[in-house]
């Protein structure tokens, strides 16, 4: 049994900051801080809204990028994503195990 809640949820920004060992060690460094939020801003969730699905989605997808981070999103996400905008990439490290995969006798 699922239960879905209806209820919004308001969610304010109130503060950015960066971590430049954390960004070193994890990112790239000089990144900055996210360019997506600013402080004091205010946005609202329901959970179930595919726009902010949507807008959840694509700031995911532009963070991942500005790192080179590649970006799978799912087949069970094309009803929030559409078509045109799914993205399903792979690291190239994937691409050569299917050549090796390919050497291999059967």
């Amino acid at each position: 049994m699922t239960i879905q809640m209806h209820k919004k949820v308001k969610i304010t920004v109130l503060r950015t900051e960066y971590y430049q060992e954390l960004a070193e060690q994890y990112a790239i460094s000089n990144l900055g801080k996210c360019p997506f939020h600013q402080k004091g801003q205010v946005l609202y969730s329901d959970g179930i809204n595919p726009v902010s699905k949507t807008e959840w989605m694509w700031n995911l997808t532009h963070q991942a990028h500005a790192l080179g981070i590649p970006v799978f999103i799912k087949e069970d996400l094309l009803p929030i994503m559409g078509e045109a905008q799914m993205v399903q990439e792979f690291p190239p490290a994937f691409y050569r195990v299917l050549e090796e995969q390919k050497t291999w006798q059967k």
